[in-house]
């Protein structure tokens, strides 16, 4: 009578061996090394749960994790920057048309509209404010907390001018984030993010002579 000899089950197919054959696949680690040391063995690898304990670091354009995009020449270069500065204060005020005179003259001309257009703000905050408190309504209120907190950003704005070119010069020379320059100026951080963005969008319409046609800033 011939005996039945009963072999072990075999590892599952994604299962981490300590020695697998060569005819099996072996898990990803974090750290993973395939080729086989001269013993036949894999060569020692890192797991993930091994690296949260490491120092890592990200590669990027910048040469740091800090910034996924290399700083804009343009920002490096006060004429270039104070000149988009202007030009965005310009298309916020509806002076879509090429200005006449210095930088100077045009910055001023551009508050004068910018100011006059935050008192009729004002008025509209006002209204705003008065319906947030009187209402019951939590889809309105939320609704209307929206519109209050980018209504009171866009009257920072046309009364403080200066903070455009501000914000650009504490996020690309200084290196802060958009949470910090949030925290020094009184804006939330997607306002900041979204002002940034739209300066760099005109920076790009202004070399191709498009600026008149942005679309509202």
């Amino acid at each position: 009578m011939s005996s039945i000899t009963i072999c072990p089950p075999m590892p599952a197919r994604n299962a981490c061996l300590d020695q697998p054959d060569a005819s099996h696949f072996h898990r990803q680690r974090a750290v993973h090394l395939p080729e086989k040391t001269v013993d036949g063995t894999f060569a020692p690898r890192l797991s993930w749960d091994e690296l949260s304990f490491c120092q890592t670091q990200r590669r990027c354009q910048n040469g740091d994790s800090s910034r996924r995009l290399p700083t804009p020449d343009w920002v490096l270069n006060d004429n270039r920057l104070s000149a988009v500065c202007i030009r965005f204060l310009e298309i916020r005020a509806s002076l879509r048309k090429k200005q006449p005179g210095t930088k100077k003259e045009r910055l001023f001309r551009a508050w004068e509209r910018l100011k006059a257009q935050g008192e009729k703000q004002l008025k509209i905050l006002d209204k705003l404010c008065t319906e947030y408190v009187a209402s019951n309504n939590p889809p309105r209120r939320r609704e209307l907390e929206i519109q209050i907190r980018n209504l009171d950003t866009t009257i920072r704005v046309s009364a403080q001018p200066w903070v455009i070119a501000a914000v650009l010069r504490a996020y690309y020379r200084e290196r802060l984030n958009a949470c910090q320059i949030g925290e020094r100026f009184g804006f939330s951080a997607p306002h900041v993010r979204q002002l940034l963005h739209r300066l760099s969008l005109l920076e790009k319409r202004m070399s191709m002579g498009a600026d008149k046609r942005s679309s509202r800033l």
